[in-house]
């Protein structure tokens, strides 16, 4: 991987006209939030330090852009045209232990300024973010709901997947509202269809618009792939350690009590509210 991200900081310098020495100086003045981001101390020097982070950043950058805009992909790309390579990639960038502060690819992208031929305006950090979770199915829905929260400072990759995955605005509302009880359970799909509740797909590709109506739960679709739990185990994670808000454990809580068995993921497989990809 040393190698890919070598290769990857060479074509990142090509697309700009900032030097190295310039990107290390936006780094350096930045080194002391980068290092009281780690948990435990980094035992490197200033300079290792901040050359391991304009590695790792230009990296990513390079990776985020060659994503979204096909046409920056080489013929000797080995990341883009080895799929596995990826999902590695992809799985890392979730990793609670794994966060890059998102601030410093914000100002190296910045600095850069990078222009894309054939392109009328830049790219910009939060849209080739967003384009390539997006493209990965790692968020769902479109990017119409994501600019009111980019108000917010995003702290790093799961933080941003985190907003991504947040209720609408409504959906907040009625669930802050809401009273729950620690130590309640809630009752399995296969027990719910024995007392005569249906299931049907919700419209919504809001994971929260979970509505309960004549008798007819709706629930909005749920795509079962094999990095799903990875994601929402570190996305579990990470809001209970650094939000009061538990919009992410509350709907963990809810699908976990509801789905236990085969048999409750069949039933919601017919109604088409569960996708399983896993193969």
């Amino acid at each position: 991987m040393e190698e890919h991200k070598q290769r990857y900081l060479h074509y990142f310098l090509q697309r700009t006209k900032i030097s190295f020495d310039e990107f290390v100086q936006i780094i350096k003045f930045r080194e002391a939030e980068l290092r009281g981001s780690y948990a435990e101390k980094v035992e490197l020097s200033s300079d290792k330090f901040v050359e391991m982070i304009l590695l790792d950043a230009a990296f990513i950058i390079e990776l985020l852009l060659r994503y979204h805009f096909r046409q920056l992909q080489k013929k000797d790309d080995h990341i883009f045209h080895k799929p596995y390579l990826i999902e590695d990639i992809w799985y890392d960038m979730w990793l609670l232990e794994n966060q890059l502060l998102f601030f410093i690819l914000e100002d190296l992208f910045a600095l850069a300024a990078i222009k894309i031929p054939d392109q009328h305006e830049n790219p910009t950090i939060i849209t080739v973010t967003y384009e390539y979770f997006k493209g990965l199915e790692a968020v769902q829905g479109n990017r119409q709901k994501f600019p009111p929260y980019t108000e917010a400072r995003v702290e790093h990759f799961l933080d941003f997947l985190r907003i991504c995955h947040l209720p609408s605005s409504r959906n907040q509302e009625k669930q802050e509202g809401q009273q729950y009880h620690k130590g309640k359970t809630a009752p399995s799909v296969t027990d719910l269809h024995q007392a005569g509740v249906h299931f049907s797909l919700s419209k919504s590709n809001d994971l929260f618009a979970i509505e309960f109506k004549n008798r007819t739960l709706y629930i909005p679709k749920l795509k079962l792939q094999l990095e799903t739990e990875s994601l929402f185990r570190n996305l579990v994670a990470f809001e209970q350690r650094h939000y009061s808000e538990n919009y992410i454990n509350d709907y963990v809580f809810l699908i976990h009590h509801l789905v236990n068995t085969t048999k409750d993921v069949e039933l919601l497989v017919q109604n088409g509210i569960i996708e399983n990809c896993v193969k």
